[in-house]
This record gives C-alpha cells, sequence and structure tokens, in this order.
C-alpha cells in the first residue's frame, strides 16, 4: 500500500495485491504474482462531503503478465464526519 496526498487536500492510496492463483495462469509452484491493483480516491465534494472512489486493474486474460485500464468499482459519498481513522 502506498498513499500520496495532493496540495488540494485530495488522496490516493493505491494497493497492490498477490496471490499464486492468477486467472488465466496455471499455478505451477511459481512466485506470487500481481492479482489486483486498487486505486482508492478521496476528494472533497460539494457541500462539505467527501468523495471516495475505488477503481480496480487486473491481469488481461489474453495476457496474464498485464494489467488491464482502471475500472471504476465504486464511489461513496460521506457527508459529516468522514474521516474513520480518527
Amino acid at each position: 500500500t502506498t498513499a500520496q496526498k495532493r496540495s488540494d487536500g485530495s488522496q490516493d492510496v493505491q494497493v497492490d495485491i498477490f496471490g499464486k492463483n492468477v486467472p488465466g495462469v496455471v499455478n505451477d509452484g511459481r512466485a506470487l504474482q500481481l492479482m489486483e491493483h486498487q486505486i482508492v480516491e478521496r476528494r472533497a465534494g460539494p457541500g462539505n462531503s467527501v468523495v471516495e472512489t475505488l477503481s480496480v486493474q487486473r491481469p488481461t486474460v489474453s495476457d496474464p503478465n498485464r494489467l488491464g485500464s482502471p475500472r471504476l468499482i465504486s464511489e461513496t459519498v460521506c457527508r459529516g464526519k468522514c474521516d474513520s481513522s480518527k
């Protein structure tokens, strides 16, 4: 996991998930491979809200060694006390 805070107050968190059973690849005792790359973006929204989007990249079936394009999975809007780390 890596986190990056931008000067505008938004934040990007990137998470790499590794495993041995990647779709399209035979499990032949190889080392861990990247199964999914998650991108979580938190930014200020309208009316004192926080908008959090989750996008993922997964290996393509045609080329399991290459990640596909990012796909938007969810978008959540929080109003009020939104910082879960406190």
